[in-house]
């Protein structure tokens, strides 16, 4: 009976299936499992007078027991599956037969360390649980399904929308002419043109005219995008390629720094990108370019022009990889939560496939602006979450969440803390600094903005900046306020795993990194293609076919992926990389051009002040590239 009631029990503590199973309902089952077996062995209970005193010993080692070993148990639950756990469990019990049969306490107690510890060693390396295979298949069957869409959308002949209307032909001669000479082209493109019977009796399929030319349907260039951005698209797809991962560090960095000198760094850096992506809009207005390498062979030398494209390549690169690891660690740790025990590589893996590859396969930006609402929603919420928590005391000593906080994310909030400010204060700057890196798709930008001109260019850019210089601020303050100098520099791990607002804020904000992966994915594509027609020139045209662009997106993905995988941390060198190459594609590159613009372009002495300034900025950007180095190799 002794061996029955271990068995019993191991098989239904290990069985449990999924996180929302709880406590108490794990005790009610073991209450009805020990009645039934007592009942069975003549008992009249499992705390009865009539069982066995070695039956009582295991009843009371096994309470002790489900406290020491409970949460281990949810994480074997959470891994597989109950039968294969229940054969596992089964062979120990036919192990250990002989000390069972004595029914001596310390067997038992032995049975029950030996099993949990066999088993939990045993478990992540058995095939992963239905639920996870599930969701792979199904979000494998949405990745197949969004790139089939895509790839119908590609292929599709234009609409007849888009098409010019012909002149109507004089008289019916010329009509004639004109039928007979598109049939001719028809069949030289091995097309067959319907006769008038034919085409009168055949559905007219959505409006779309019927020759197509192949150039149609497999090419694809970057001014085939231009005008098609809404002014609404615009700040909608610029604040969600800031908000995301730009306001993280920020409750960190003031750590060092005052609120007085924390929010003067923030609005100086705020008009400074504003003025630098207003440079680069004023530049392509002057030479006519459309992009950094033809903005920079125009205006400063034809030799050089992969310098501006190169880093781009490379903070988009490094960037994306963390990208990448950050939300996959969010994934990691919030998928237990609803019942899926998931490794990060999982993780990493099933969230790249999607929805961000269908997403990077896109190539104009209107294209996103659905999935970037999302973003922005998810950053607002969060905002939000991270306000009431402060507000409300939650957190504070004594409040509702400030026990399950570790030692070292317990709040520390000085008394005054308004114009500190040193060295370490670097940290925030190079923060700052790089929240409002979004010049890798400046050009894209102003090239996709409806009736776009350098005025209008300026006016969304500040206002989808002030927005997010607004978020900045907001999200320091409750931050810092709430945690004070034991910020993380991921501010979302400071906050309680059982504080479910959180929670979703951190499910939250791992689909708005996805959701704002692309934009920075579609500043790095561009980038990457403009690189390879300098370096095969001879096939300059084969890097506009669809198909190629399409392999190389594929290419460019798995390698971010793949280096995601193998990083766990990739912060040492995404912070030399922004460093580096994005204080430079910040604040060097375009003061660069647009002085190099105006020299080339306007006369100087009509500008001098706004020449003298962008002189400024490239000795501003030296010393912040070198603060940033610093910065990440110390702080």
């Amino acid at each position: 009976m002794a061996q029955l009631k271990v068995w019993l029990y191991a098989a239904l503590l290990i069985n449990i299936g999924w996180v929302e199973v709880t406590a108490r309902k794990i005790d009610a089952a073991r209450e009805v499992e020990l009645d039934r077996t007592d009942k069975k062995a003549g008992c009249s209970g499992h705390q009865g007078k009539d069982c066995t005193p070695s039956l009582r010993a295991f009843e009371a080692i096994v309470d002790d027991q489900e406290a020491a070993e409970f949460p281990s148990l949810v994480q074997v639950g959470m891994h597989t599956f109950g039968r294969p756990i229940e054969g596992h469990v089964r062979g120990h019990v036919q192990q250990l037969r002989p000390e069972l049969d004595q029914a001596q306490p310390q067997s038992i107690q032995a049975f029950i360390t030996k099993s949990l510890a066999q088993t939990a060693a045993w478990a992540p390396a058995s095939s992963l649980s239905l639920r996870v295979v599930s969701l792979f298949v199904v979000l494998a069957a949405l990745c197949v399904m969004s790139v089939g869409f895509y790839a119908q959308s590609v292929m599709s002949p234009p609409s007849l929308l888009d098409t010019p209307p012909m002149a109507a032909p004089a008289d019916a001669s010329m009509k004639r002419s004109a039928t007979s000479q598109l049939a001719s082209d028809d069949s030289t493109l091995g097309l067959h043109s319907p006769s008038g019977t034919e085409a009168a009796t055949r559905r007219r399929g959505f409006g779309r005219r019927a020759t197509v030319t192949i150039s149609e349907l497999k090419h694809w260039k970057a001014e085939e995008a231009e005008g098609t951005l809404s002014e609404f698209s615009f700040v909608v797809n610029m604040f969600a390629d800031l908000g995301p991962s730009g306001f993280l560090p920020l409750a960190h960095g003031l750590k060092d720094t005052g609120y007085i000198p924390g929010f003067l760094i923030l609005i100086s850096f705020y008009f400074i990108c504003v003025f630098t992506m207003y440079s680069v809009a004023e530049t392509s207005r002057l030479s006519g370019a459309k992009d950094y390498a033809s903005q920079w062979g125009l205006c400063v030398s034809a030799r050089t022009k992969w310098i501006p494209v190169a880093m781009v390549v490379a903070v988009t690169f490094g960037t994306l990889i963390s990208y990448s690891c950050f939300f996959a660690d969010i994934f990691t740790g919030v998928m237990p939560s609803f019942g899926l025990e998931m490794s990060r590589t999982n993780c990493l893996l099933a969230f790249t496939l999607f929805p961000t590859l269908p997403l990077c396969l896109v190539k104009n930006l209107s294209a996103l602006s659905s999935s970037s609402s999302f973003a922005v929603l998810a950053v607002l919420f969060t905002a939000g979450v991270m306000t009431t928590r402060w507000l409300d005391g939650s957190y504070v000593e004594g409040g509702k969440y400030y026990g399950d906080l570790e030692k070292e994310f317990l709040p520390n909030v000085p008394a005054d803390h308004l114009f500190d400010i040193g060295l370490p204060s670097l940290a925030l700057v190079n923060s700052l600094a790089l929240g409002f890196l979004t010049h890798y798709n400046a050009c894209k930008y102003y090239r996709e903005l409806r009736n776009h001109t350098p005025q209008r260019f300026a006016q969304y850019t500040r206002l989808a900046m002030g927005m997010v210089a607004v978020l900045f601020v907001l999200i320091m303050v409750a931050g810092f306020q709430t945690f004070g100098t034991n910020c993380n520099s991921v501010i979302l791990k400071n906050y309680s795993r059982k504080d479910t607002a959180v929670n979703i804020s951190r499910l939250g904000m791992g689909f708005s990194l996805v959701a704002s992966f692309p934009l920075m994915f579609s500043g790095l594509r561009e980038a990457a293609l403009t690189l390879m027609k300098m370096t095969f020139p001879e096939n300059e045209d084969d890097w506009d076919l669809v198909l190629r662009q399409d392999l190389l997106s594929m290419v460019l993905l798995a390698m971010i992926t793949a280096a995601a995988s193998l990083v766990t941390d990739a912060g040492m060198v995404v912070g030399l990389v922004g460093a580096l190459c994005g204080i430079s594609i910040i604040y060097i590159v375009p003061s660069v051009l647009y002085s190099g613009a105006i020299q080339t372009f306007l006369r100087e002495d009509g500008h001098a002040g706004i020449l003298n300034f962008t002189r400024f900025l490239i000795v501003l950007g030296s010393v912040l590239a070198v603060g940033g180095v610093v910065s990440t190799l110390i702080f």
